[in-house]
C-alpha cells in the first residue's frame, strides 16, 4: 500500500471518530502538530520506517487511544529504538506510558506491511485491548497474511471507499498469497 491508499482508508473509518490521523516517512514525525494539550489527544500515526527522500521500505504505528498510552505496532515484533532517532524523539515526546508488540507476525518475504498496520489500527479501535489484537494472529506467517488481507478486502470492499484500482491489488494480493 502507498501513502495516499492509507491515508484514504483511515480518513474514511477514522473520520468521524475524533481520532486524528497521519501518515507520514520517518523524518516527517516531528512535523506533526498535536494539540497543546498532548495527554489528552488520540491519533494514529502509520509511518513508513524510511525518509521522505526515499521509496519506503516498511510501515510501522503509533496508536494514542488514551490519556496515558502510547502504543507502537511494528508487524516484524521490533522496538521503536530499532529504526532510529525520529522515532525514539516522537516516543519521548508524548512523555507517556510505552507500550509495543514484541511478536513477528508477518514474514520476510510478505510486502503487507501496511496492511497490518491498518489491521491493527482498526481492531484497537473497534475496542479490543493491545494484547487481544495481537492473539488474533497465528505462529503461521501465510495465515497472518491471510487474515489481514481478508480483513482489509471485506473493509474496502463495505465502505465501498477506494478506487476501483485498490480493489483490483487487493485481490490480487488474495490471488498470491
Amino acid at each position: 500500500m502507498n501513502t495516499l491508499q492509507i491515508a484514504h482508508l483511515l480518513s474514511k473509518i477514522l473520520g468521524n471518530k475524533g481520532i486524528n490521523y497521519y501518515v507520514c516517512a520517518s523524518n516527517e514525525l516531528h512535523e506533526i502538530k498535536l494539540k497543546k494539550d498532548i495527554k489528552k489527544t488520540k491519533f494514529v500515526c502509520i509511518v513508513n520506517s524510511d525518509e521522505s527522500s526515499s521509496q519506503g521500505t516498511h510501515w510501522l504505528c503509533f496508536l494514542k487511544k488514551s490519556d496515558t498510552v502510547l502504543e507502537f505496532f511494528d508487524s516484524m515484533g521490533l522496538n521503536v529504538d530499532s529504526y532510529g532517532k525520529y522515532f525514539t524523539d516522537f516516543v519521548n515526546r508524548m512523555n507517556c506510558h510505552f507500550q509495543f508488540s514484541r511478536v513477528r507476525i508477518q514474514s520476510l518475504n510478505s510486502s503487507l506491511c501496511g496492511e497490518y498496520c491498518l489491521y491493527y489500527v482498526l481492531r484497537r479501535i473497534e475496542g479490543p485491548n493491545f494484547d487481544e489484537v495481537l492473539s488474533t494472529m497465528t505462529i503461521n506467517f501465510h495465515r497472518n497474511d491471510e487474515i489481514v488481507t481478508e480483513y482489509i478486502f471485506r473493509l474496502v470492499k463495505r465502505e465501498r471507499c477506494l478506487k476501483k484500482k485498490f480493489r483490483i491489488i487487493v485481490v490480487f494480493k488474495l490471488v498470491k498469497i
